[in-house]
């Protein structure tokens, strides 16, 4: 990170071992993913992850998440983006599905056509496993 941040980047590091994976709740960890971004971006002070999370409770976890890149995130950090998902293997010891999580990343790819934005938000996922392995519905294309 410490040459992308040289070059300008704004970048996080979510390890998922840190945020849990024994006995957590969609929406603890949702909540962590964002907590952890929102931590690394430094929006402590601008931002208040309980209140936002509970105006928007009519959402889905993945919708908060989703929700958060767009409203929060991308209008709040001008630079590019660079966001690593570490100990990504690390996900397969959950008790949910985490297909939509997947498909939030391909979501903000696929925004890219028509939201330029978007084009300044890049995901990195690091871990010990491939594609097949943590995409639980092998007919979903993430």
């Amino acid at each position: 990170m410490l040459p992308l941040q040289t070059e300008g980047f704004a970048c996080a590091a979510v390890d998922i071992t840190a945020i849990g994976t024994a006995d957590i709740t969609p929406e603890q960890w949702y909540a962590g993913v964002i907590d952890t971004l929102v931590g690394s971006f430094n929006i402590y002070t601008t931002f208040d992850l309980d209140t936002w999370w509970t105006d928007n409770a009519l959402l889905s976890p993945v919708q908060h998440l989703s929700k958060f890149i767009e409203t929060i995130l991308l209008k709040r950090i001008t630079e590019k983006i660079v966001i690593s998902i570490d100990e990504i293997d690390s996900i397969l010891s959950l008790s949910f599905n985490l297909d939509d999580f997947f498909a939030v990343i391909r979501d903000c790819y696929n925004r890219r056509a028509d939201h330029p934005e978007y084009n300044r938000l890049t995901f990195a996922l690091i871990g010990v496993s491939t594609p097949s392995d943590l995409i639980q519905d092998k007919r979903r294309t993430v």
